[in-house]
């Protein structure tokens, strides 16, 4: 029995020393980025339908109607189905002052309607046709990039050789040999970031224009240092 401990032991022992020994004990520590530029492909905008009464039943029925008839204004002009969100619903008291103090006076009742359309010329005419059909107000009108994925990978291999070649100036003005990575994270997903055109290229384009939004990544590596 003390001889099996003392195997046991011994290989433990082992083990440690040779995961130690394979740990590097000097790294080169870098962060690296990467930027894409790339122009909206889409806008999103949020529809708001707002009803008052003594019922929130009957408010949020007539609510219901709009909100059914705007949905099929939308598919009707080509926004996507998987691209609308409609299932936002809000209900707060109204309350008024009077003699007897602060009384609650029915409900308001707030629908929402949250779509993303990759047909940035027809923003106008969408939204008229969603005014002209119960919607009382317009909010967080922005330009979108649909699909950002292909941009934020060229970003990221971007950010990884920025990385590398600070890792690479650094062994060289050291004189020492840059080993393979021992660790590696990536420190921030996708921020498009709005980006300003030169004034000569605003002076040949016309007024309305989307601009541009720029992806960007960011990385942290170690490098190990070869002995």
């Amino acid at each position: 029995m003390k001889n099996i401990s003392l195997i046991c032991l011994t290989l433990c022992l082992f083990i440690s020393t040779k995961i130690l020994a394979a740990a590097p004990d000097k790294t080169i520590n870098v962060s690296g980025s990467g930027a894409v530029s790339i122009a909206p492909s889409g806008y999103k905008v949020t529809l708001v339908f707002e009803g008052k009464g003594n019922e929130i039943a009957a408010i949020n029925s007539k609510l219901e109607q709009q909100r059914a008839t705007v949905v099929g204004f939308l598919l009707n002009s080509g926004v996507q189905e998987r691209h609308i969100q409609s299932m936002q619903i809000s209900v707060n008291p109204n309350y008024e002052h009077s003699p007897q103090g602060r009384l609650q006076r029915g409900f308001t009742v707030r629908r929402e309607i949250q779509f993303t359309h990759n047909q940035i010329s027809q923003y106008d005419a969408i939204i008229d046709g969603a005014l002209q059909r119960g919607v009382n107000s317009i909010n967080g009108f922005s330009l979108v990039v649909m699909d950002d994925n292909q941009a934020y990978t060229k970003a990221l291999r971007l950010a990884l050789a920025n990385a590398r070649s600070k890792a690479e100036l650094i062994a060289q003005e050291f004189s020492v040999d840059l080993g393979e990575v021992v660790a590696i994270s990536e420190t921030s997903g996708n921020m498009p970031v709005p980006i300003m055109r030169s004034e000569t290229f605003a002076r040949d384009t016309p007024v309305s224009m989307p601009g541009e939004r720029t992806i960007t990544a960011h990385v942290n590596v170690s490098f190990a240092i070869n002995q």
